[in-house]
């Protein structure tokens, strides 16, 4: 199988690749089966009761990613057990993971920050933790959708450089650059597809931010 992983993404080791469940011959097969494979998911996560009770636990983050990838690899769901050039110390993942979800619930119940805030608080972090071997910036965006869906917000609609400089600035510098987001996505079958970073146009539509709506059809993540 002929794969390069996209710029930005986890390399995929062999021990990895060994769980791909399909017969696919290159990258370009493998990103359309997983896009299918999440387009399936989103209808489901929109409308899970388990969701909606337990999307702040490790078990419900674990069943998202699971739901999203379970036709595509056998270790779906599964936290990954070796270690990477991004993220924690896997031994630390499962402690990574049940910390962010107490304190995004805490603030939740104590009302620190708005919906989208504590929404892109978790997205960063568990992009931040890398919690399984592939698909964390795609599983980490789709869990902060339901999280702002269920406290009555509009999907996000992810600029193109939201994952890669948005939130690193505001990691990186304190800055509160959450409002600059855009939003109103009503599309859902390709909104969660690996992260591609543009120039020239891109950063224009990134310091746009709220002010515009992205479209089906139009989304950043092909």
């Amino acid at each position: 199988m002929n794969l390069s992983a996209a710029e930005g993404a986890t390399p995929l080791d062999p021990d990895t690749l060994a769980g791909l469940i399909p017969d696919l011959a290159t990258q370009e097969e493998l990103n359309a089966f997983e896009q299918q494979n999440i387009a399936l998911t989103v209808r489901w996560a929109l409308r899970s009761r388990t969701l909606r009770q337990e999307l702040l636990t490790a078990h419900g983050l674990r069943l998202l990613h699971q739901r999203m990838f379970d036709q595509t690899w056998q270790w779906a769901g599964r936290f990954r057990t070796v270690g990477t050039n991004i993220g924690v110390d896997w031994p630390q993942i499962s402690v990574q993971v049940a910390s962010l979800c107490a304190d995004i619930a805490y603030q939740i119940a104590e009302g620190v920050g708005s919906p989208d805030e504590q929404a892109l608080r978790l997205h960063h972090r568990l992009a931040l933790t890398h919690p399984f071997p592939s698909g964390n910036g795609r599983h980490a965006r789709l869990a902060a959708d339901l999280l702002v869906r269920q406290q009555g917000r509009p999907l996000f609609s992810w600029g193109t450089l939201l994952g890669a400089t948005l939130l690193w600035k505001r990691h990186r510098f304190g800055r509160r650059i959450w409002p600059r987001c855009g939003r109103r996505t009503q599309g859902t079958s390709s909104r969660y597809g690996a992260l591609r970073v543009r120039d020239g146009r891109g950063r224009r539509d990134a310091a746009q931010g709220s002010k515009q709506r992205a479209t089906t059809g139009g989304c950043p993540y092909p």
